[in-house]
């Protein structure tokens, strides 16, 4: 904590001061590091000794002030780590709360904790997070991202296929993971126009936002869902991966492909007769996927 701006920060800053005092860089609070007592009466009042306490101290004075942006679900077993995280996304404008297993997060959900975005860690003990990402997946579309400090193709393609919707490599700067949850939910919360799309035997629903195979209902997540649409708005048309990853992904530059190729995988899995030969989601190779025309 600043004691000049009343700032919170997980990276050295400047800022001004008052007459006397010299300018310089700010250090970061770091996990469990003890504080001391800042200014008192006021928003500003911070009667705390631990970075923990800074930060719901904080919050508790401006409620009312700023909403927070979402509720994130925090996986994470390495306690340093999951409190530096904690601390940068409220820092940020989120609400979070962390679970140090897998097994604690799934007891969470199921306890009903309302959650907007789950972020878990890849390696857990006991259940790991490609087990928690099936197990939220079998049963919510709730967003979730993935954290993993293995960037190996197979073990990104392995969360993806998961049932995640994205997935972020750490160490990661906390303003570029802000940027990622932003993205997932403004996917999750988009609401395309009032009508009824049918492909083959499947029917969309965009104003219940329901997909149906033959009158039974499909569970797709947020983002296979708005990648189907993607796909109905340009039936017969070729899109190509970085097209997608632009539009469904909202990634403003040159994303990783297998994103997309492992979404379309498991969209065939709930949309198509037979996966493994598909007639609604068609492959052109070396360039993309295209939708088959009504």
């Amino acid at each position: 904590m600043c004691q000049d701006c009343d700032r919170f920060s997980t990276v050295p800053h400047r800022c001004p001061h008052p007459a006397g005092r010299e300018a310089g860089t700010h250090p970061v609070v770091t996990a469990g590091q003890q504080l001391i007592t800042g200014r008192e009466g006021g928003p500003g009042s911070y009667t705390v000794t631990t970075a923990s306490e800074v930060v719901r101290t904080s919050a508790e004075a401006d409620d009312g002030e700023r909403r927070a942006v979402a509720r994130l679900l925090l996986v994470e077993d390495d306690d340093a780590l999951a409190e530096a995280l904690t601390l940068a996304l409220r820092d940020l404008g989120h609400e979070v709360v962390a679970a140090g297993s897998g097994e604690g997060g799934l007891e969470l959900l199921a306890l009903g904790e309302p959650v907007d975005l789950l972020l878990v860690d890849v390696m857990l003990p006991g259940i790991d997070g490609f087990e928690v990402c099936r197990r939220v997946r079998a049963r919510s579309t709730l967003p979730i991202i993935l954290l993993t400090a293995r960037g190996d193709p197979i073990d990104v393609v392995a969360g993806l296929e998961c049932g995640a919707d994205d997935y972020v490599v750490k160490p990661v700067e906390p303003r570029v993971l802000d940027a990622r949850i932003k993205a997932v939910l403004r996917r999750s919360a988009s609401t395309p126009g009032q009508e009824v799309v049918r492909i083959g035997d499947v029917t969309i629903d965009r104003a219940a936002m329901v997909v149906t195979r033959e009158g039974h209902e499909l569970n797709l997540t947020s983002t296979e869902l708005r990648l189907l649409l993607e796909f109905a708005d340009h039936s017969g048309q070729v899109l190509t991966r970085q097209v997608l990853l632009r539009r469904v992904w909202d990634y403003g530059y040159v994303g990783d492909s297998r994103i997309v190729d492992a979404a379309v995988s498991r969209l065939r899995s709930k949309i198509e007769r037979d996966p493994a030969n598909p007639e609604l989601v068609l492959t052109v190779r070396g360039l993309g996927y295209r939708l088959a025309k009504p």
